[in-house]
């Protein structure tokens, strides 16, 4: 049979991103410095993301050790599974938001 596939309209994708960019205004609203958005986030709020999913303890190494990633590159990774996780209306992220964030990661690395 054909496939039934559903896009997302624009005005829908618009209703996301301002409804995510409002978490992320709210998540840090009382957080000391100048975070306002998870791309500004420092290590100890990142590091809050990944404990939160005890999933992470085990993927992490396997993931770290098959794509030869840095600190820095993880850190990223959870910047933008955060941000995955926001535009779902998520409380946390989950080792899913990070394996889409490494998807796009190595999808770009090879173009």
């Amino acid at each position: 049979g054909a496939l039934n596939i559903h896009a997302e309209s624009s005005s829908d994708i618009k209703t996301r991103v301002i409804a995510a960019h409002n978490i992320q205004e709210e998540r840090y609203l009382n957080i000391e410095g100048s975070v306002r958005y998870n791309s500004e986030a420092n290590v100890d709020i990142v590091n809050k993301w990944a404990a939160h999913d005890k999933g992470f303890s085990s993927l992490l190494p396997e993931i770290v050790k098959r794509f030869d990633l840095s600190a820095r590159a993880v850190s990223s990774l959870f910047k933008v599974a955060r941000t995955i996780a926001d535009l779902e209306n998520c409380s946390h992220v989950d080792p899913g938001h990070f394996m889409e964030a490494l998807n796009y990661r190595v999808a770009f690395a090879y173009e």
